[in-house]
């Protein structure tokens, strides 16, 4: 719920000495189990510090991002899906203007299909919440300068980004191992999936039964499934919403 009277009024930002990012990691605690990956990104208003403190205060790993410039470029030059990276929330903290108005919701929702997104906005009002909403923000928050006051603001998006922590590691998981498919392989499990058998799928793909053999193998290892049911469930979980395109009119099927 956005609270006016808590509105620190937007002021220009200066990112402070150093490299574009602090992108080193996510602190020394990060890689705990059941510790949030937090990325905190400063678009043009607002300090990222007093949001990395709040997010710290509620038990979450982060790192800083000192300007969205830099944070785009380093999720456009990362492997999609890369479950080392991949943070669990970003927030972007900013005005209205460049957080709202840049898209920036829509690219974080576009590269991190299960990250939760918190826009901490300097100016908020209805407009921008509701164009924040329509973008897919999960939600949006006032910035203050009180690390305490923040906390509370963000506590219920942490807390529910924390419950869905273990199936959102495994997504990430799969979408890891997904990506270390050749093309050859993506071809074969294809063909897997719309239920053709080996000889089919050497036809279908003008190769010999023994390769196919192997890219099966392959894949199964890649993918760490036992059978074609839990291979099915993993390629779901890689692909997400996008799943849904692949299933045959037909047969039912993943195709």
């Amino acid at each position: 719920m956005i609270e006016k009277n808590h509105v620190e009024p937007a002021k220009d930002f200066t990112p402070h000495a150093g490299s574009p990012s602090t992108d080193a990691g996510y602190g020394s605690d990060s890689t705990g189990s059941q510790e949030l990956r937090t990325e905190i990104v400063a678009c043009d208003a607002g300090d990222p510090l007093v949001v990395e403190t709040a997010c710290r205060t509620l038990g979450c790993g982060s790192r800083v991002f000192t300007s969205h410039t830099a944070w785009l470029e380093h999720w456009n030059a990362s492997r999609a899906g890369s479950e080392a990276s991949e943070p669990d929330v970003v927030v972007l903290v900013g005005s209205s203007l460049v957080v709202v108005g840049n898209d920036l919701i829509s690219a974080a929702r576009k590269r991190l299909v299960d990250t939760k997104v918190l826009a901490v906005l300097t100016d908020p009002s209805f407009g921008s919440a509701s164009a924040a909403i329509k973008q897919g923000v999960h939600a949006v928050a006032p910035f203050v300068t009180d690390q305490q006051s923040l906390a509370i603001e963000i506590r219920w998006l942490i807390d529910s980004a924390r419950s869905t922590l273990p199936i959102r590691r495994e997504n990430a998981a799969c979408r890891t191992r997904y990506a270390t498919l050749t093309q050859a392989e993506l071809d074969v499990l294809r063909a897997m999936l719309d239920g053709k058998a080996n000889k089919q799928i050497a036809d279908l793909l003008s190769i010999g039964l023994r390769t196919v053999e192997l890219r099966r193998s392959k894949i199964m290892r890649k993918m760490g499934a036992g059978n074609l049911a839990q291979l099915i469930r993993f390629v779901c979980q890689a692909l997400g919403p996008a799943c849904t395109n692949l299933i045959g009119r037909d047969s039912g099927r993943i195709a």
